[in-house]
């Protein structure tokens, strides 16, 4: 009997003693873990190292200067989604075409013959959905405050031609791509304007500081063997919208 009690007390013990070094080997393996994986936004500096002169991951940012690129800089922005689950990653390019210090009336005049071609990207069709480009909806909104002021479909369809970026666009399952200027002028906006987004691109429109755009793809990433690929076809989309961009600029800058 007393055989047995001490069996049963020493099993007792062992199995105690045994789950807390289970508990203790899983809490340790997975701090080691979590040590040995860099930040996404590390991470996602790595993969850009090789194409570019400078990258620096920052706290939901990373800045990049790509080489051989339209871009003269990149900016790789991380939002979370409403429900706080999932990151989506926005590459946004800056690519000047007349800057602040050439700005002159030519230029303004470029400023206000783009603004009204600015566009994104919309999926059609089910099941297989594809991409299609088509003007910022966001831009009616001004035809009735600006007098000559008309959206067109010509940047678009000039994008909806190229198939090739249509198609890579579909294989990154691209969240959002926008293709708009900057307008951070805001010299002329009052805080407490009703419609301050309106106010803040009637002001640049109508005084323009210099011709940028500002291109936005946003994909969904997770690591693992097809993060550092989808990068990769992130930047090629980016960099292809900014060659048709800066190609359709300058056509638009001999036509005034």
């Amino acid at each position: 009997m007393k055989n047995s009690w001490k069996s049963a007390s020493f099993c007792c013990r062992w199995s105690f003693g045994s789950a807390y070094l289970l508990v203790l080997c899983f809490y340790l393996g997975f701090s080691l873990v979590k040590l040995k994986l860099p930040r996404d936004e590390e991470a996602l500096a790595g993969v850009l190292s090789p194409f570019c002169r400078k990258v620096i991951p920052g706290s939901r940012v990373v800045y990049a200067v790509p080489k051989d690129s339209v871009y003269k800089e990149v900016f790789v922005y991380t939002r979370y989604f409403e429900l706080g689950f999932e990151k989506k990653y926005m590459f946004t390019g800056r690519l000047i075409i007349v800057s602040s210090k050439e700005m002159d009336e030519k230029g303004a005049r470029l400023y206000r013959a783009l603004k009204p071609l600015e566009c994104e990207v919309k999926w059609r069709g089910f099941p297989r959905r594809r991409p299609v480009f088509k003007p910022i909806k966001f831009l009616y909104k001004l035809e009735p405050r600006l007098e000559g002021f008309h959206v067109s479909r010509e940047l678009a369809d000039r994008f909806n031609e190229d198939k090739e970026l249509l198609e890579a666009i579909r294989k990154i399952d691209a969240v959002e791509v926008v293709v708009a200027l900057n307008f951070m002028g805001r010299r002329d906006v009052q805080p407490l304007d009703p419609n301050p987004k309106i106010a803040a691109l009637m002001s640049f429109y109508l005084n323009p500081e210099d011709v940028m755009w500002e291109p936005v793809v946003s994909v969904v990433l997770t690591r693992g063997p097809t993060f550092k690929k989808k990068v990769e076809n992130t930047m090629w989309v980016l960099e292809r919208i900014g060659r048709i961009l800066k190609d359709f600029s300058e056509e638009v800058m001999a036509r005034l």
